[in-house]
């Protein structure tokens, strides 16, 4: 018999894949086609996200306790992408806005998925109610059926639409088995070894303890990485406008040239391509500073590299 872990890695790994195919047919195409499949790409991820949503990470948090870094790392880390699908979908998949803001997107997400077939499936093997492992595995089977629905939200629906319309239809998950407080000190402590150990702990430390403080300062600089992701897609928006604006009077073209443009020459393309890629980059220090530095007045911590330890 088949254990849970490897259920779920027969089940959602041929997902994750085939979301990586359709970052990929996203980054190849333009217009229409591309238009089409960032439809596929949001659907997917609007169906597949919830299933795991309801049932995987639910399930992962019983298994490793409330404060683990990891579980609670990949919750935060797929409502962050799907506030940065929100804010892609209010631009021209052809737009230097979009390109510049998906790739980091889609960087996110594969890194995401690896995180959770590294940290959250392991635990995964300690359930051993039949009950839940069936549920478990009948909501995330429905996933790739319901991806390619007719009956599915349309092209021009939006990702939380499809995301209601996905919880309204997925099979009923199982009933979550949130651990108490006591219980992740007793025993998640004594499950987890290192880093993932002391996450547990927290749970039982003092408030004003030496460790405690630095594993808050630790979950800090994780929490900060989905948010620098979405403000990262917020400037490559808004350079994007910059740009725009700026090539407008600099070339005076509503839209800048593309590489593979016969009609135009190599001075004006290149030119095109230098000017966005230093107003992108210098949106990007900027917005990234601003982040980092927000982030350390309201919590005291600079979550960037050479931070307080």
């Amino acid at each position: 018999m088949a254990t849970p872990l490897q259920d779920i890695a027969d089940i959602v790994g041929p997902q994750h894949e085939h979301v990586k195919v359709l970052l990929h047919k996203v980054r190849q195409t333009t217009g229409q086609e591309r238009a089409e499949a960032f439809y596929a790409l949001r659907l997917t991820l609007a169906v597949h996200e919830t299933a795991e949503e309801q049932s995987i990470h639910p399930q992962a948090l019983h298994q490793l306790g409330l404060y683990d870094r990891a579980a609670n790392d990949r919750i935060a880390e797929e409502q962050t992408a799907a506030q940065t699908i929100r804010a892609l979908e209010l631009v021209d998949v052809d737009s230097d806005q979009f390109n510049y803001s998906f790739e980091g997107f889609a960087a996110s997400v594969i890194e995401h998925a690896t995180a959770e077939e590294n940290d959250e499936w392991p635990a995964l093997r300690n359930i051993a109610d039949i009950a839940v492992v069936s549920k478990m595995t009948e909501q995330m089977r429905a996933v790739p059926g319901l991806a390619s629905n007719p009956a599915a939200p349309g092209m021009n629906a939006t990702f939380e639409q499809m995301r209601q319309w996905a919880r309204s239809v997925l099979p009923q998950p199982p009933e979550p088995r949130l651990r108490t407080v006591a219980s992740v000190s007793e025993h998640s402590a004594r499950e987890l070894p290192g880093d993932r150990r002391q996450s547990a702990d927290l749970a039982g430390a003092d408030r004003g303890s030496p460790n405690l403080v630095k594993m808050e300062k630790t979950m800090i600089k994780l929490m900060y990485k989905p948010v620098s992701m979405l403000v990262g897609v917020l400037g490559g928006i808004i350079a994007g406008v910059i740009f725009k604006k700026a090539w407008k009077v600099i070339g005076r073209e509503d839209d800048a040239p593309r590489a593979t443009d016969r009609r135009k020459g190599w001075r004006e393309i290149l030119l095109a391509a230098a000017l966005q890629g230093a107003i992108f980059a210098v949106v990007k220090a900027a917005v990234d500073r601003s982040a980092a530095e927000g982030t350390r007045k309201i919590t005291g911590v600079w979550p960037g590299e050479h931070g307080e330890d």
